[in-house]
């Protein structure tokens, strides 16, 4: 991400050296068809409209391979509808100053310019908290040069307005270009510039504030750097968005971690209380069973333990190897379940068994 912002603020640095065009309004034609509108000055930016050969736009600045142009008034901007008081009809005036236009009803989308208080909106319909507006002077958006010509319109004969060029090119006004002070200049470059450190050493937070002072300023309207600071101000929204989107994720793949592993723990021990409780009610066959004591001292014996029943003795016992242990005296007097493989010799009435395994019963 550290590298995406060096990119940005790079891409931004150039961009602020770009010498743009600025002058009286010119008009430009369409001299193929399908020639794409679009909310910002690259082909990643929406499309807003398409023309066909012989449309004519009205353009207010050249900016390298792009014109700048007015937004026809048959293609429909956005505006929040609380910044808008609805007045006699379809129509509705501005209460808020700077009030951005975008290209859809949505905060983290393109601004296509902004509108001052008491700006006259015709409004075309009402999306959610969103109006759609017949685009005002104001709305701005961008085509690529390429199968666009200038006309033989002399900037100071161009009107400044889309709607005169789209009803008839015939009766042009005079479009005055934009003028600030040196003073103005200077202010307003050394704030774009402030912004671009900030951002550059990481700081979006006082980038934003930087962009925004710009864009404030009463002596930035038409300037140059208002393009530029709120062509930054969108960039760093987009940033915000897509850090915001990776730290969603990442939180959605943390919880779906937990979540497995708690799964994953409740069927396994689900599975050990099945195993116990099938342990618990598992009965045990024993082979024998009686009071566990011990055989005594015989030469020549076959066990070293006996089995005795109703007072009988009834087998006698010896381990089938190491794991099982006999010599446990809590067992002996002890009522005990043998399991283990009965051995018959004819030489002896006795049994003996070899034992595998010995517990206590009750």
């Amino acid at each position: 991400m550290k590298k995406f912002l060096m990119i940005a603020v790079a891409a931004g640095m150039i961009l602020g050296s770009v010498s743009i065009a600025q002058g009286k309004d010119f008009v430009i034609e369409v001299e193929k068809d399908k020639v794409n509108l679009r909310s910002g000055g690259s082909m990643a930016h929406r499309i807003l409209a398409t023309f066909e050969a012989g449309a004519k736009l009205v353009a207010v600045r050249e900016v390298g391979d792009w014109y700048q142009v007015r937004i026809p008034k048959s293609v429909p901007v956005y505006i929040s509808a609380k910044c808008v008081t609805m007045q006699d009809g379809n129509s509705g005036a501005v209460n808020a100053s700077r009030v951005n236009l975008r290209c859809s009803p949505n905060t983290q989308d393109s601004i296509l310019g902004t509108v001052d208080d008491g700006t006259r909106v015709n409004v075309r319909e009402k999306t959610g908290e969103w109006l759609k507006i017949e685009a005002p002077d104001a709305a701005v958006g961008w085509v690529y040069k390429r199968n666009l010509k200038r006309t033989g319109f002399a900037p100071s004969e161009v009107s400044d307005s889309a709607r005169a060029v789209e009803e008839d090119n015939t009766r042009p006004a005079a479009a005055p270009a934009k003028k600030i002070s040196d003073a103005d200049e200077s202010r307003l470059g050394e704030a774009y510039r402030d912004g671009l450190t900030k951002w550059l050493a990481g700081d979006l937070k006082s980038a934003k504030e930087a962009f925004q002072q710009v864009l404030s300023d009463s002596a930035n309207r038409g300037s140059r750097y208002e393009k530029l600071a709120s062509d930054q101000l969108e960039l760093i929204s987009r940033i915000e968005s897509r850090q915001a989107a990776m730290e969603q994720e990442k939180a959605q793949q943390r919880q779906a971690r937990m979540d497995l592993d708690k799964e994953y723990m409740n069927k396994l021990l689900e599975m050990v209380g099945k195993f116990m409780q099938q342990k618990k009610d598992a009965k045990v066959e024993y082979t024998a069973t009686g009071v566990f004591k011990a055989l005594g001292m015989f030469i020549g014996r076959r066990g070293t333990h006996k089995l005795v029943s109703d007072g009988i003795e009834t087998y006698h016992l010896r381990a089938a190897g190491k794991s099982c242990n006999l010599y446990d005296a809590k067992l002996y007097g002890k009522k005990v379940g043998i399991v283990g493989k009965i051995i018959s010799d004819p030489s002896s009435h006795w049994k003996v068994i070899e034992v595998e395994r010995i517990e206590a019963i009750e």
